[in-house]
């Protein structure tokens, strides 16, 4: 890589990461699509590894190349949880588009820096030496910054998801106290009848949307509307299960509705499976 093709990998990269620092930005002040607090924290730190890509510094790009990288990283794991990992297929090729220029950035500082050490004299070098430590040590100072804030939070989210309610299929002696809580609420079980099994599929783990499994139906309730299943009604339960997506269970009547439920990977859906089945056994209809 010559100087010409460095320069302009430089300044592809620290451009693409301005875009998407502003982006991230607006998005993250009007509160669209979810974003908060985290997205402004986020297009900040985008923004100022930037300017030390701007700058030609090397740290700047590397740190941002693995921050776009774990931070997609992350994302995907979150829709995983979620059972909604297809939602970022459509993003992906952008993302790609962005982590190649921040790879590229990479390639050119370190290409930017090891030209001037081979076209430049020794004298002319040393002379400079000095000037370039005092210029370069705020934009280290920075970078260091940033790569502390990145990691305080992923410890933060770490602790976040480690000390909130228990997520997954629980059973009736694993019910946390917000989803009991719910539950009663929202009048989600008559007096007749028995919760055997709970899976909660929100991210937040508020029980907007849920799958219950009780000694008389199998419901799925999703923001305030409620779909239930008399388990005497059953005819037919369909498994399957998806590398992407995680079990998939679908109940069809006798009268032909049917209720589909997924349950995304790593949260014990094939627990839930098994108690429908012995629920619906049980309820004596099974074939």
């Amino acid at each position: 890589m010559n100087m010409e093709k460095a320069t302009s990998a430089i300044k592809n990269a620290w451009i693409a990461g301005a875009i998407s620092g502003v982006l991230t930005m607006i998005v993250a002040l009007i509160g669209a699509f979810g974003y908060d607090l985290w997205n402004l924290i986020d297009a900040f730190l985008i923004l100022g590894l930037s300017f030390g890509i701007y700058k030609k510094n090397r740290a700047c790009a590397v740190i941002l190349f693995v921050y776009w990288i774990g931070g997609k990283i992350l994302q995907i794991v979150e829709l995983g949880v979620q059972g909604q990992v297809g939602s970022s297929i459509g993003t992906l090729p952008i993302a790609i588009i962005f982590g190649y220029y921040f790879f590229q950035g990479i390639r050119g500082t370190f290409a930017y820096r090891r030209i001037v050490k081979e076209e430049t004299k020794e004298e002319k070098i040393e002379s400079e030496s000095i000037n370039k430590k005092s210029k370069r040590k705020p934009f280290l100072i920075s970078c260091g910054v940033a790569a502390a804030v990145v990691v305080a939070i992923a410890v933060g989210l770490i602790i976040w998801f480690a000390s909130g309610p228990q997520g997954g299929v629980l059973m009736s002696n694993e019910m946390e106290e917000y989803a009991l809580e719910y539950i009663e609420q929202h009048n989600l079980l008559n007096d007749t009848e028995s919760l055997i099994a709970y899976y909660d599929v929100t991210v937040s783990l508020d029980g907007s949307e849920a799958a219950i499994l009780t000694t008389e139906r199998v419901i799925y309730h999703k923001d305030g509307r409620t779909v239930s299943i008399d388990l005497k009604d059953v005819d037919d339960v369909q498994h399957r299960y998806d590398n992407i997506s995680g079990d998939i269970i679908e109940v069809r009547s006798k009268s032909g509705m049917r209720l589909k439920i997924e349950i995304a990977p790593w949260n014990n859906g094939e627990s839930f499976y098994n108690a429908l089945m012995d629920a619906w056994k049980i309820s004596g209809t099974k074939k």
